[in-house]
């Protein structure tokens, strides 16, 4: 975006983000249907539904990126690019991890696979996409560890404070 300020793009996004909320909402009010698995209309009657979250799910499915994060999601609009969606930990340099965690790496590839199925299903794309590259971080650091030795891409001058010589003649 091209603005003066950050502010100035921070202030357009509200506008944008508030505007689709108020279509939404609009639109909504004219019903609200779910295509069944034979590729026919239903509508919902709001009335019906309990736990009326399943609607906001289904604004935020289709209007947000939404990336499963191990205590939650995260939930940040499409166009927004995010350096940090992908675990955070696995591409900081400040990660270091054991064979300890081995059984955990596992347990991840295995649920990371099975997102990537269920995304394949739905013709997620953009899921499979980044789920595929946290598959190969896990993959990448668990292949470390099961040689035996710690991950950690800051290295040993990244776990080590060294005093320098700071003698300069005193």
């Amino acid at each position: 975006m091209a603005h003066a300020s950050p502010e100035m793009t921070l202030q357009y996004a509200k506008i944008l983000d508030t505007t689709m909320r108020e279509s939404w909402e609009k639109a909504t009010k004219q019903g609200i249907f779910k295509i069944d698995k034979f590729g026919k209309l239903k509508e919902i009657n709001t009335s019906d539904i309990k736990n009326k979250d399943i609607i906001e799910w289904e604004y935020i499915r289709n209007n947000l990126d939404v990336v499963r994060m191990p205590f939650g999601y995260c939930m940040k609009p499409k166009k927004l690019e995010c350096h940090t969606q992908l675990q955070p930990c696995l591409t900081c340099r400040n990660l270091c991890t054991t064979p300890d965690f081995i059984p955990q790496y596992e347990i991840e590839i295995e649920e990371t696979k099975s997102l990537i199925e269920r995304g394949k299903s739905k013709g997620e794309t953009v899921w499979v996409d980044k789920n595929q590259t946290i598959l190969e971080k896990y993959t990448e650091i668990l292949s470390v560890l099961k040689e035996g030795k710690i991950h950690h891409t800051a290295g040993k001058k990244g776990r080590e404070y060294i005093v320098e010589d700071d003698s300069n003649g005193k």
